[in-house]
C-alpha cells in the first residue's frame, strides 16, 4: 500500500535535515597549524590550518569554523596581508585582513582575550568583513567564542564590517589601539531590511563604536566605552546597552530608531542625542525606559544640526533623580529650536541596566 503524501512529505523533509547535518562540517584553525605546501590544505582537526583565511577558503555553507587561542592576522607586520606563511589570503578585491565570504559560523575555542585578529599593522580598510552573499547567514563570535579584533593601520580603518543579511556578530571584543577620525568598531552597511544582530560585544576607542544603518538592525547588550559616538542607529532597536564614558554622546538615535532600556551613563558630551539624520527627514522613534545618568552637557538632546524633531516621545526613562530631568544631580533635557520633548511619566528610580557579556 502506497504511503499517504502526508507521511511522504515529512520523511522527504527528515531526510533533507538529516543530509544538511551530515554535509556540515567543523574545519579548525590553530597557532601550531599549518596552510600546507600548497594553498589551503589543512582544516582538519589533526591538520589545523595556521591562516583563519585558509579554513574559510575551504568550508562550505554551514560549515563551522573553530579557532584556537593566539594571534591572527599580519603576522609579520608588514603591511600587506597575505603575503607570508600563516596569513593566508582573504578574498581578493575586499580590502580587508579577514573577509567571510560565505554563510558559515566562525568562533574561538577559548574567547575573544586570548584570541587576537590583528590589522594593526595591516594597510586595509577593514579587519574583519563579513559579505555572505544575497541570502546572506553567518553567524561570526558568540558569547564567550568571540574574538578581539583590533583596528586597521589605515586612516578611518574599520573593526568588523557587515554588508549581509541574517547574520550575527557576538561576544567579541572589538578595540581601536590607536583612535583615528571617521573609524567604525562595527558597522552595517546602510541598506533598510537587512537583518543583522549585534550582540553581547565590547567596543572601545573607535569614532563611532556601534553604527546600525536603516531597518532590521539590532544592537543588544553590548558595552561602548570610550568611543566619539558609542552607538549610532537610523533605524532598528537599540536595546539593553551600556555606554559609558564617550566623548559625544553615549547612544545616538536618528530617524526610525528606538532606544529602549539601555544605560547611558557618565558619558563626557550627551546621553542621547536623538533627531532626524538626512535633511527633511521626520523622527519617528522613540527613547523610552532608560537609564540618563552623570552625562556631561545633557540626558538627552532634541534635534540635530540637519533638521528639526518634533514631539520625541521620552517616557518612562529615569533621569539620575526621583524628580526626573533637570539640574544636577538629574541629566536634563536640551531641545533644540522647534524640538519638543515629552519626558512624563517619568521613572523614580534606575533600572539598574546591565549589558552583562562573556567575552
Amino acid at each position: 500500500m502506497p504511503l499517504p503524501a502526508r507521511t511522504l512529505s515529512a520523511i522527504a523533509t527528515v531526510l533533507v535535515a538529516l543530509a544538511s547535518s551530515a554535509q556540515a562540517a567543523t574545519r579548525y584553525v590553530s597557532n601550531n597549524g599549518s596552510d600546507g605546501p600548497s594553498h589551503c590544505l589543512c582544516g582538519g582537526q589533526a591538520n589545523p590550518c595556521r591562516s583563519i583565511s585558509c579554513a574559510v577558503h575551504n568550508a562550505a555553507a554551514d560549515d563551522k569554523v573553530v579557532v584556537d587561542p593566539g594571534r591572527y592576522g599580519d603576522l609579520d607586520g608588514d603591511g600587506t596581508p597575505g603575503d607570508s606563511a600563516g596569513e593566508g589570503n582573504p578574498a581578493p578585491g575586499c580590502g580587508s585582513m579577514l573577509a567571510i565570504d560565505k554563510p558559515i559560523t566562525v568562533t574561538s575555542s577559548s574567547g575573544a582575550a586570548a584570541t587576537v585578529i590583528d590589522a594593526r599593522t595591516a594597510n586595509v580598510d577593514t579587519n574583519v568583513l563579513i559579505i555572505t552573499g544575497n541570502a546572506g547567514g553567518g553567524e561570526f563570535g558568540k558569547p564567550g567564542k568571540g574574538f578581539t579584533v583590533t583596528n586597521t593601520a589605515k586612516a578611518g580603518g574599520d573593526g568588523i564590517v557587515i554588508d549581509s543579511t541574517n547574520v550575527k556578530v557576538r561576544g567579541n571584543q572589538v578595540v581601536s589601539v590607536s583612535f583615528s577620525s571617521l573609524s567604525h568598531g562595527i558597522e552595517t552597511v546602510d541598506n533598510s531590511g537587512e537583518i543583522i544582530l549585534i550582540a553581547n560585544n565590547q567596543v572601545i576607542g573607535w569614532d563611532d563604536g556601534i553604527v546600525g544603518g536603516g531597518a532590521g538592525k539590532t544592537i543588544s547588550n553590548n558595552q561602548v566605552s570610550m568611543n566619539s559616538v558609542g552607538i549610532e542607529a537610523t533605524g532598528g532597536t537599540v536595546t539593553g546597552n551600556v555606554a559609558t564614558a564617550n566623548s559625544g554622546a553615549g547612544i545616538a538615535i536618528f530617524d526610525a530608531a528606538n532606544g529602549t532600556g539601555n544605560a547611558v551613563r557618565g558619558n563626557l558630551g550627551l546621553g542621547f542625542d536623538a533627531g532626524p539624520f538626512f535633511p527633511g527627514s521626520v523622527l519617528t522613534g522613540t527613547v523610552e525606559k532608560n537609564d540618563v545618568i552623570a552625562n556631561r552637557v545633557c540626558g538627552l538632546r532634541n534635534g540635530t544640526e540637519v533638521g528639526v524633531a518634533q514631539n520625541l516621545p521620552a517616557t518612562n526613562n529615569f533621569w539620575g533623580a526621583a524628580t526626573g530631568p533637570g539640574p544636577d544631580p538629574a541629566d536634563d533635557v536640551c531641545n533644540d529650536p522647534g524640538g519638543s520633548t515629552v519626558t512624563t511619566p517619568f521613572a523614580t528610580k534606575p533600572f539598574k541596566v546591565k549589558a552583562t557579556i562573556k567575552p
